[in-house]
């Protein structure tokens, strides 16, 4: 207690208020990161290279500073491979991934501000399946005609 009976004098108060306004700006900017829409609809797609777009975050979200592509085979519904990742800049709201033919994949984009990953369970997962076309990839690097289901 102070020598005039008040718990803080006015000094102590605005110390208080300045640490309470920072750490709420601190959290906001933490909290602010927005979530990627694909914008990819398609179930089935030719071949095996695809385009992945997506809106940016809308504009009450803080800047982005990158993007992550995740992009995993589902080879059951009770069995599904590791997430595969791809970090964008900012600048891109599209990515090709060269996968493999007639393969099932979920594909998910999230995006990265100064404090944190947007959250992936908020992104919306695009499930698609690759047909033969004319060429399909064995590789990143590697393409092979694949008219036919393998």
């Amino acid at each position: 207690m102070k020598d005039n009976g008040c718990l803080f004098n006015v000094h102590d108060l605005m110390h208080i208020w300045t640490v309470i306004t920072n750490l709420h700006i601190i959290l906001h900017l933490r909290s602010c990161v927005g979530v990627p829409v694909i914008r990819n609809k398609v179930k089935e797609v030719v071949g095996a290279t695809i385009a992945v777009s997506w809106e940016p975050p809308l504009d009450r979200a803080c800047p982005v500073i990158s993007y992550n592509v995740y992009y995993r085979e589902v080879i059951s519904q009770a069995a599904k491979s590791k997430w595969n990742t791809v970090t964008v800049s900012r600048t891109t709201t599209s990515y090709t991934l060269y996968l493999n033919c007639w393969k099932e994949y979920e594909i998910a984009v999230t995006s990265l501000n100064a404090y944190e990953e947007s959250n992936f369970h908020d992104s919306n997962m695009w499930k698609l399946r690759t047909r033969g076309g004319n060429w399909c990839w064995l590789s990143q690097t590697v393409q092979v005609k694949c008219l036919r289901r393998v």
